[in-house]
């Protein structure tokens, strides 16, 4: 395992991914995020028996009637975007202990 050092504090995640990428400590981030790294072996899961609950996604619109056509576009691609992810919709658990290597 590569030496890790750093203490290094930050609200973005991408900035704290990147620091995990470059030796200067861990990274506990959503897993689409660090997903390739974790395939290029760039990042290793530590503990891959924990992981955080999924998130979900809610889209909020006042009413179903007269809906623009607009929103109706972004909903109808969002929800072909994100059921299509097979990383999104396979047991993640799954998934990180499969990158075990």
């Amino acid at each position: 395992m590569p030496p890790v050092d750093g203490d290094l504090v930050s609200n973005d995640m991408t900035a704290l991914v990147m620091a995990a990428l470059h030796g200067q400590g861990l990274v506990c981030a959503p897993l689409p995020l660090v997903l390739p790294l974790l395939r290029a072996g760039a990042l290793v899961p530590l503990m891959p028996d924990w992981l955080g609950c999924g998130a979900h996604l809610f889209i909020h619109y006042p009413n179903r009637r007269n809906l623009p056509a607009r929103v109706r576009t972004l909903v109808n691609f969002l929800l072909e975007q994100l059921r299509n992810n097979a990383d999104l919709t396979t047991d993640v658990g799954m998934l990180i202990r499969g990158l075990k290597r």
